[in-house]
């Protein structure tokens, strides 16, 4: 965005927007593995929470998760794999609040309507 102000308000977690991540690891996808994250993960003196995970694809060498968070901590989702013996391979943020990235490809963007705005700032 070019609002600083709009990314700061979005951003903060404070403001409780939940942003969504698809993430591919290496590692072994187990429940035991998803409940450690859905518990939390001390990592750096600092406990780091998931609002949701969920598995959305499971192979025998890794596969894909689906985070949800309102924090946001620096590197936190790569963390958090870590703690848990996961290896991340890509990571990308899907949504913010009601904003999605479906239909927009890769080095493209969108403006935003006033209506998406006070979506997302809700």
């Amino acid at each position: 965005t070019n609002d600083g102000d709009f990314a700061n308000n979005i951003g903060h977690p404070s403001k409780g927007v939940v942003k969504t991540y698809k993430v591919s690891v290496r590692g072994e996808l187990t429940r035991t593995v998803i409940k450690k994250i859905q518990f939390g993960i001390f990592s750096d003196g600092e406990k780091l929470t998931v609002k949701d995970i969920k598995i959305s694809r499971n192979t025998k060498t890794g596969g894909t998760l689906a985070f949800k968070l309102v924090e946001g901590r620096k590197r936190e989702i790569r963390r958090i794999c870590a703690a848990v013996g996961l290896h991340v391979i890509r990571l990308r943020r899907t949504k913010m609040g009601s904003l999605t990235l479906s239909g927009l490809r890769p080095g493209k963007w969108k403006f935003l309507t006033d209506s998406d705005m006070r979506k997302i700032e809700k």
